[in-house]
């Protein structure tokens, strides 16, 4: 017997802090349309699903797919997600989306079920599924963006905890006298380490007059991950400094996660580890070594994501099917 991967489809979308990516592909998470646009978590909820409706209806014309072998939709949020109610919980970087209705608004708006949850869980089950970890019962997937999230495999299946909040690797305190984070603590790893706290240690760096290509950058536009990048790669050794940081700070909180769940792989993803990649994962895995026991680590391997930014949305549709496929089977055997 061989699963039909053509016997429906799913959509799946990232919405992320400053943008929404989406994709429709069957049930093997082979694409065949996807989009990727603009969105600022500030304009809300309600803006988010007229987008989310308007992605949905191109995707459709454009794969070509009729909306009754749709199965459903996935969206990973940036932030915990009380996976049964579908509502955000309280996210520190979207606020004013805590305790809103989301999955069932856009259930109204899709006309299909639809399924909410964490984008860094979206992550690790796009790449289990589909991706660097399909052969692995043990992984973690780290998600550096605007944010920093963890996505946890454990014996082969999804982790969210009792409240649907493990995994926010983000808010481990790294430093007590650190930088003020949007939870309300000081120090968090996201803090320290996601993408706004790297541009804004950047300005800083600019402010204090240390000697770097980026001053140069500052007065023409905002500062970007990109420009950090281009500096780093082009030689600027504050840039790589900055980045070197960021990476190091992940590995400590990385280092406890890995003495606590023992994991074979670690999967690095996100937006700013695709573009800084060995600027800033060199670090990471240097400090994580040491941080880690060396039982943890001696066979861990890590990877960056196979799936790359189709990751979380790939898990929407993973997930999708997954509870399609679980529901008809369970209805089967009753029957």
């Amino acid at each position: 017997l061989q699963f039909n991967q053509q016997i429906g489809y799913a959509l799946g979308y990232e919405l992320d802090v400053a943008r929404i990516v989406g994709v429709l592909a069957d049930l093997g998470g082979n694409i065949k349309a996807e989009r990727n646009m603009s969105f600022s978590v500030k304009e809300g909820p309600d803006q988010a699903i007229n987008v989310i409706r308007d992605m949905t209806y191109d995707l459709q014309k454009k794969g070509q797919i009729p909306p009754e072998r749709i199965l459903g939709a996935a969206v990973g949020i940036s932030g915990p997600v009380s996976y049964e109610e579908g509502i955000p919980l309280a996210p520190p970087i979207m606020p004013g989306w805590g305790g809103y209705p989301l999955r069932d608004k856009l259930r109204h708006v899709l006309d299909m079920p639809v399924f909410l949850d964490n984008d860094a869980n979206l992550g690790v089950v796009g790449e289990h599924t589909f991706g660097a970890g399909q052969t692995v019962s043990n992984l973690i997937y780290i998600k550096v963006s605007s944010g920093v999230g963890a996505g946890l495999i454990l014996d082969d299946r999804l982790y969210r905890g009792a409240w649907g909040v493990a995994g926010e690797i983000g808010h481990v305190n790294i430093d007590e006298d650190g930088p003020p984070c949007s939870c309300g603590s000081n120090g968090c790893l996201e803090a320290i380490a996601g993408g706004p706290a790297i541009v804004e240690r950047a300005k800083q760096a600019i402010r204090a007059g240390h000697p770097t290509a980026l001053a140069a950058i500052a007065p023409q536009h905002s500062l970007s991950i990109d420009d950090i990048v281009h500096c780093a790669i082009n030689g600027d050794e504050t840039s790589r400094q900055i980045l070197a940081f960021a990476g190091a700070h992940i590995g400590i909180a990385l280092g406890d996660l890995v003495n606590l769940l023992n994991p074979s792989l670690v999967i690095l993803g996100g937006e700013v580890t695709r573009k800084a990649k060995d600027l800033l994962t060199d670090a990471l895995a240097k400090t994580l070594q040491r941080r880690a026991l060396r039982a943890s680590w001696r066979s861990l391997e890590i990877h960056y994501a196979q799936l790359a930014e189709k990751a979380i949305p790939l898990g929407g549709v993973a997930l999708v099917t997954e509870e399609r496929m679980q529901k008809y089977f369970l209805q089967t055997i009753q029957r």
